[in-house]
């Protein structure tokens, strides 16, 4: 059984696409974000976003665009994106503050890592690292990665 209707999100005032879909051991909503949408809790502690947003914010370490999917609710989550003009061909050092895991969504990517192997990374790949890798990177002017910090990596 599918019903449709709708999650209000108060601080941007829309409507957003959602079904109930009841698979006989109970009902649970299946929502749509809106193109439109950043990012919106839509029950506690569910968040809603999209890779193809248009609203980011100015990063400046490391130089480039960050749009926050979520924060301090046990990880840190978003996307990141090189602006070409802005982030530089060879990024500063990067000391991974907690576990962090990235898939890349958009582009290349050269990672070398401190005392490790130097990665080559495209469109699709996973990355995990541990707290305290330091990691030197080099990203295509079309880079683009979705980000995950556990709760210890709350800072910018």
């Amino acid at each position: 059984m599918r019903s449709p209707f709708g999650v209000r999100d108060a601080t941007a005032g829309r409507l957003d696409r959602c079904i109930l879909v009841s698979s006989g051991t109970g009902v649970a909503p299946s929502c749509v974000a809106d193109r439109e949408v950043t990012w919106m809790e839509i029950a506690p502690g569910v968040f809603v976003t999209a890779t193809s947003t248009d609203e980011w914010q100015p990063h400046a370490h490391p130089a480039g665009e960050l749009h926050v999917l979520c924060s301090g609710v046990g990880l840190h989550a978003g996307l990141w994106r090189s602006v070409p003009g802005t982030t530089p061909q060879q990024l500063l050092p990067w000391t991974a503050p907690s576990r962090e895991a990235k898939i890349v969504l958009a582009g290349t990517a050269k990672v070398e890592i401190k005392d490790g192997p130097t990665l080559e990374l495209k469109a699709g790949d996973l990355l995990s690292l541990p707290k305290g890798s330091t990691t030197t990177w080099s990203v295509s002017d079309d880079y683009k990665e979705f980000w995950i910090l556990d709760d210890l990596g709350a800072g910018d």
